[in-house]
């Protein structure tokens, strides 16, 4: 009644090498080579930790066509010591008053107030501040209430300066001297990685000086 057999395996559509095979012609291969003609997405090297998901920074809001934006940096944390360095005091004096001694509680409070002030001041102070290096230009933008910017040609950069203290060799942060040609130089005190900056910067200029024609 019951019969010996054997199971065949399959004919795997794969082929023996794990690949698929498309028949030339058809609909498949069609898309396949659609597929291969799509650029791939722009690798975006050294992104600013500053920046929040949904934010556009002001480098990437004034591209000129052909430009993207290749590395961005900007203040360092240490900005932050001397705004927790007064909050502190404020912020202990307020408890103080509001817990330990009556009929003083709203002078407590604007203490506090206060305290939250300096926290709030060195955090925007921070983020307004962004530097950029793009294929074509150094795009520095800093200030608040009153912006300042710095957008230089990298033809006509002349020399990148770097700073560092002890303190900032050991955290990673200094003083940037920006010069163009002809121009003043121009100091924006700590950066992130000024020295990553620079190399990128002279990454940049080296491309571009292989990439024109010589004379």
């Amino acid at each position: 009644m019951f019969g010996c057999f054997s199971v065949q395996p399959l004919c795997n559509p794969w082929g023996t090498s794990g690949q698929h095979s498309v028949m030339p012609g058809t609909a498949e291969s069609a898309v396949r080579r659609v597929e291969s003609t799509v650029p791939g997405p722009t690798r975006i090297v050294g992104r600013s930790p500053f920046k929040e998901k949904n934010d556009v920074s002001y480098a990437d809001q004034n591209l000129i066509p052909g430009e993207q934006v290749l590395y961005q940096t900007g203040l360092h944390w240490i900005v932050f010591a001397p705004p927790v360095f007064f909050a502190a005091i404020f912020g202990l004096i307020g408890l103080l008053l509001m817990l330990l001694m009556q009929g003083t509680g709203g002078v407590g409070f604007f203490f506090l107030v206060f305290a939250g002030l300096f926290i709030l001041a060195g955090y925007l102070t921070r983020k307004a501040t962004e530097i950029a290096v793009t294929n074509k230009r150094i795009v520095i933008k800093t200030g608040i209430l009153n912006r300042r910017t710095l957008e230089l040609l990298l033809s006509k950069v002349e020399s990148i300066g770097v700073e560092e203290g002890l303190l900032g060799r050991m955290l990673g942060y200094g003083s940037v001297v920006v010069r163009g040609t002809g121009g003043t130089p121009e100091p924006f005190h700590d950066v992130t990685n000024p020295l990553e900056f620079r190399r990128q910067v002279q990454q940049q200029i080296e491309l571009r000086e292989k990439s024109s024609p010589s004379a």
